[in-house]
């Protein structure tokens, strides 16, 4: 008898720990896939070429978001659909891509197959887990896992000679954008100061943009400071998205997306219980945010458009924060967080993530490697990291070097708008990729001190004397930035 009230005695205690872990896990799914949609709006905003050329598969994903907010996360169907549709979208640009959007790929995959395979065991297996619970114990642990890696490889490739040069540190630039982005330039005493401090300001902020890279992670990965962690991180990537540029501003937006995932299982709840109370005010909010854009897009110039996006995405930001902020006493305590999935398999895609941060440093592709503002250079057999060794290079890619001695062709003649320092030389493998997109024209140049002659008409090569061949997938997934001729590494995205 005593036996057997134990025993249901313990099942209703598994009972409601089941029944409570289901709910944590539809809260958390429901708030990040708020937060998705929110920051694949602002990358569709920002590169927002699929407008003007009618990009249908883009299409589908701006309306599907932005249905899935206006409508509440009542469909959870759209939600499926954008992250689907996007895996596809982003693997359709590369490798024509920024950094951040290179990760978002192989997160979108990663995303996209823990739900194409949930569908498969419910309708083959007739499997019983929900979508919410299926994702939340196999897709976001990675997307927790991938998240460190990627700060892990921001900090790595600063860790540079150039970086630490106050004259090109990208640190410095950044910092000295920001404050003519905010205008504060165009104060006195503020002007004064930076023009007095220059060098000491420049230093400052190349250093605690590091730090704070390096800290955020390891915040996160310790139950006690992962509260902390979120916070700094979230007002860091507010703060470095005040520089103004386009692609900042996305890539906070992608930030926050991926730092609320280390959020305590009673904060998400909050958040989810204060949408609902609030959801009318936050529809309409959103509604006439969108509209404001459409509106600033369509009848004012590029200035009032970059405003109104800049002040709704101010608003944004400091709305989570305070949130945040507000209820941080949910969130204090030793939050346990799951960082690996139950299934290895999809632990393809945070090795994916490493494998590509790495890629520099093996001799492959220079772009979308996490790279980005870190004034890192690998090429030419030599890098300028404090040390990682040049040999640990597998890969020649990088050690081909071509020097034009004379051409025709403009698009082997571009120029550096970011710097306003030109000419440059380009690898090979991106040489061969302009020449093969030319026309017509011609271009004597060297390679490693061997001269080489292309000549085309109307698409079709007259004269060559290399191989212009190149390999369909790795068009796709290697890209190779290009390198100044005085040998300096400037700021670069």
């Amino acid at each position: 008898m005593f036996v057997i009230q134990g025993l249901n005695s313990r099942c209703k205690i598994f009972s409601k720990m089941s029944l409570s872990a289901s709910k944590n896990n539809i809260d958390i799914f429901k708030c990040f896939s708020i937060f998705w949609c929110i920051s694949t709006l602002v990358h569709q905003l920002i590169w927002s070429e699929w407008f003007t050329d009618s990009v249908p598969l883009a299409w589908l994903i701006t309306l599907c978001c932005l249905t899935y907010l206006i409508t509440a996360t009542k469909y959870i169907v759209l939600f499926v659909i954008a992250v689907i549709l996007s895996a596809l979208w982003y693997f359709s640009r590369q490798p024509l891509i920024v950094n951040h959007l290179f990760y978002e790929t192989i997160i979108s995959i990663l995303m996209a197959s823990v739900i194409i395979v949930h569908l498969v065991k419910k309708q083959l297996l007739k499997s019983s887990i929900s979508l919410s619970n299926y994702f939340a114990e196999n897709a976001i642990p990675l997307l927790r896992t991938s998240l460190i890696i990627l700060y892990f490889f921001a900090v790595l490739h600063k860790l540079n000679y150039s970086y630490f040069n106050t004259d090109i540190s990208c640190g410095a630039v950044l910092f000295e954008n920001m404050l003519h982005n905010l205008k504060l330039m165009n104060i006195g005493f503020i002007e004064d100061f930076y023009s007095n401090n220059q060098i000491a300001l420049a230093n400052f902020s190349i250093y605690f943009s590091l730090i704070a890279e390096l800290v955020i992670p390891i915040l996160l990965l310790i139950k006690r400071t992962r509260t902390i962690g979120v916070l700094v991180g979230m007002i860091f990537h507010f703060v470095l998205a005040l520089e103004g540029l386009g692609a900042i501003v996305s890539f906070t937006a992608m930030m926050f997306t991926y730092l609320m995932l280390f959020s305590s299982d009673r904060l998400i709840s909050r958040a989810i219980v204060v949408l609902k109370s609030y959801r009318k005010y936050v529809i309409v909010g959103f509604i006439l945010s969108v509209i404001a854009i459409i509106i600033s897009s369509l009848f004012f110039s590029d200035r009032i458009f970059n405003m109104t996006v800049g002040l709704i995405w101010i608003i944004y930001s400091v709305i989570v924060i305070a949130f945040y902020l507000w209820n941080i006493k949910l969130n204090y305590n030793k939050i346990e967080l799951k960082l690996s999935s139950k299934h290895l398999v999809y632990w393809m895609f945070p090795i994916l993530v490493f494998l590509n941060g790495f890629s520099p440093y093996l001799g492959l592709k220079t772009t979308t490697s996490f790279s980005m503002f870190s004034n890192l250079v690998t090429e030419n057999g030599k890098n300028n990291h404090f040390f990682i060794p040049d040999d640990l290079q597998l890969f020649d890619y990088q050690k081909q070097v071509v020097i034009i001695k004379s051409t025709n062709i403009d698009n082997l003649q571009p120029k550096d708008e970011w710097n306003k320092a030109e000419p440059y030389n380009y690898l090979l493998f991106e040489f061969v990729r302009r020449i093969n997109k030319t026309k017509s024209g011609y271009v004597n140049f060297e390679v490693n001190g061997e001269s080489y002659y292309v000549e085309k008409n109307q698409g079709n090569v007259v004269k060559s004397n290399i191989d212009l061949n190149q390999n369909s997938f790795m068009l796709k997934v290697l890209m190779f930035r290009s390198l100044y001729t005085n040998n300096i590494s400037y700021c670069r995205q």
